[in-house]
């Protein structure tokens, strides 16, 4: 059935699409919290807020990704 590969085509393009930005938006948010950091402008709690929202959209990429956590990803 054609129509069912053009829909699913369709969603693998928006997930890797999505997968993409949380990737930049988690780049960003690292490259910008540890400029910031470095510069003594935020305290270090601040950066551990910042790696943990980092590694939350990671993950959430992956998860886009790849459909499911991967093996051995607690929780």
């Amino acid at each position: 059935m054609p129509t069912i590969h053009a829909v699913k085509s369709a969603l693998d393009h928006a997930r890797r699409s999505g997968a993409r930005g949380l990737f930049r938006l988690a780049g960003s948010i690292l490259r910008r919290s540890i400029n910031l950091y470095e510069r003594r402008l935020v305290p270090p709690v601040v950066l551990r807020a910042a790696l943990s929202a980092v590694r939350f959209l990671e993950r959430s990429a992956a998860v886009l990704v790849f459909g499911r956590r991967p093996d051995g990803d607690p929780e």
